[in-house]
Order: structure tokens, then sequence, then C-alpha cells
């Protein structure tokens, strides 16, 4: 009977840990929204994250951007701690860009359940 308990006391802090990520779910509104004089006007994500390995890095933060030029509103930009300085940007195609975000949210997931000790069925190739 013990056993069964523990299993329940399990499912039910998973199923707490489950219902605090739901909140993930929803796109973040934008940290600021660069005025049309700015060089990189709309809006901007900011995402803090030191340099991993503690590197001194340009910008101390992620930068995602959304440009409100019509001309350029096929990319997104995005500036990270690597980049050697502030103004450095990558642009990636809007398509390139969506899968990108798709691919490090499946590994955000497959690094959570190795951390956790649970299979990832995603791993399994579709044949």
């Amino acid at each position: 009977m013990t056993e069964w308990r523990d299993t329940i006391g399990d499912l039910r802090r998973q199923l707490r840990e489950l219902l605090a990520e739901a909140d993930t779910t929803e796109l973040p509104t934008p940290d600021r929204i660069n005025p049309s004089d700015h060089p990189m006007p709309g809006p901007q994500w900011e995402i803090t994250a030191p340099h991993m390995y503690g590197r001194r890095a340009a910008l101390d933060r992620w930068l995602v951007r959304s440009l409100s030029d019509a001309s350029l509103a096929d990319a997104v930009y995005l500036s990270t701690p690597d980049d050697s300085h502030v103004e450095d940007v990558q642009a990636l195609r809007v398509d390139e860009a969506r899968r990108v975000a798709m691919a490090l949210l499946a590994a955000c997931d497959h690094a959570d359940g190795t951390r956790e000790g649970v299979a990832y069925l995603a791993d399994r190739r579709r044949t």
C-alpha cells in the first residue's frame, strides 16, 4: 500500500511541476518597442543571460528583434552574448527563426527529461 501512496505522491509532484510550466506557453510581450528613429525600430525582447562559461561578453543578454520597416520584415534579428560587438546582429529568415525556436523547445524538453531520468519519446526517429 505504501508503494501506491509513494507513486501517487510522485504523480502529484510531477503534475504540480507541469502546471507550473503551463504558463510558459504564452508568447512573451516585448521588453521594449524601439521608436521609429532607432536604428532597429520595432519590438525587442531581451533575455538576460551572462556568458555560460564566465567569459566577459560585449553583451550580457540576448536581443531578439522584429523590425517595423516593411522592407526588412522578412527576417528576425538576433544578438547574443557570444557576439564580439554590441552592434553585431544576425538575421534569420522568419521560417528559419521558427524552426530554431521549435528546435530550442524540443532540446529543452529533452534536457529536462534527461535531468529527471525520464525517457523522451520524441528521440525515437520517425520511420
